[in-house]
């Protein structure tokens, strides 16, 4: 097998294993927060306190979890997203795909800088204040 070859071959690996993370990240920042707000809202004010610090300790430990796998997975894209970057300036001379934005980066409302760590913040840590919320609640 050629140079070119074997070059090409871990490119579209590399790339099928990003599209996979990005599609595992994306399912996760739809479930943790729909689940997060739900089992807020829909505990009410009569429930035993056992049973919010129960649902509470649950829905923190799990979420903790989601999150640490979530930031494992950005570990690996970052790493995947350079080999990517390699592999494009030896294939095509230039990067492509993980070319990076040039310029100032971009802000919500001038303040909030758009990246996705910021995203990911933002979603996780809405979702951890709510269990911590229920945990707190039920104490």
């Amino acid at each position: 097998m050629a140079d070119e070859d074997r070059l090409r071959l871990e490119y579209d690996r590399a790339v099928a294993t990003f599209r996979d993370l990005t599609d595992i990240r994306f399912k996760l920042l739809a479930l943790v927060p729909t689940l997060s707000g739900a089992a807020v809202g829909l505990l009410k004010a009569g429930e035993a306190p056992v049973t919010l610090l129960a649902v509470g300790v649950l829905g923190l430990s799990a979420t903790f979890g989601v999150l640490v796998y979530e930031l494992r997975n950005s570990g690996i894209r970052h790493g995947i997203a350079g080999r990517m970057g390699e592999l494009e300036r030896g294939l095509l001379g230039h990067t492509m795909v993980v070319k990076r934005p040039e310029g100032a980066p971009r802000r919500l409302f001038g303040v909030v800088a758009i990246e996705h760590s910021v995203g990911l913040a933002l979603v996780y840590g809405a979702a951890l204040a709510g269990w911590t919320y229920l945990v707190a609640w039920g104490a």
